[in-house]
């Protein structure tokens, strides 16, 4: 793969990352410097994990014979995972309703890992079709890390920036961002 190959794959990657961070950064009282970090570090770890972890899971010879019937359930899982997190994040945000919300905290580590998680199933997936391609798996999981952590700071501030008041603004973007990243992912599995 050539490099800007590389960093946009990266950047699709992100979308989902970006849109779960302006959810939170909508919510949030302030921008805690520490808690933002903190939330890039994780985020970054667990992509940049998931793309290695799909590398090295395609490479296991006894899962390489089975590998494109498991990448296509893993496709229709994520597929199911991210229209249905975007369906309820626009529910959210159609149904309008900011004075039923308050702010709420930044989170523990627990559920930042839980969110983090969540978003790294495209990232496994693209590390098991970048081992069929041969590609420099190294410069993928850099590009994907960097990514990753500017999705996190920009998304944070962008959703700080729309305020708590335009709370279902956020959703409504967050919730585009998702279904769009399902229906592509849908299409790159049927064609």
């Amino acid at each position: 793969m050539k490099v800007w190959e590389i960093w946009f794959a990266s950047v699709g990657l992100s979308l989902d990352v970006y849109a779960a961070a302006i959810c939170k950064g909508a919510v949030v009282g302030r921008v805690e410097r520490r808690k933002l970090a903190q939330m890039c570090l994780i985020f970054g770890l667990w992509q940049t994990g998931a793309l290695l972890l799909g590398n090295l899971f395609s490479l296991a010879p006894a899962l390489a014979e089975s590998t494109e019937r498991l990448r296509s359930v893993w496709s229709m899982l994520t597929v199911l995972i991210l229209v249905g997190v975007g369906g309820y994040m626009l529910y959210r945000g159609l149904k309008r309703q900011p004075v039923a919300e308050r702010l709420e905290a930044w989170g523990d580590l627990r559920e930042m890992c839980l969110l983090s998680f969540a978003t790294s199933a495209d990232a496994f997936l693209t590390g098991i079709g970048f081992a069929f391609m041969e590609s420099d798996i190294l410069a993928e999981a850099l590009a994907v890390g960097v990514t990753t952590v500017a999705a996190v700071a920009a998304g944070i501030y962008t959703g700080y920036l729309l305020g708590w008041e335009q709370k279902y603004k956020a959703y409504i973007l967050g919730g585009a961002i998702f279904i769009v990243m399902g229906v592509e992912i849908a299409a790159g599995s049927l064609f």
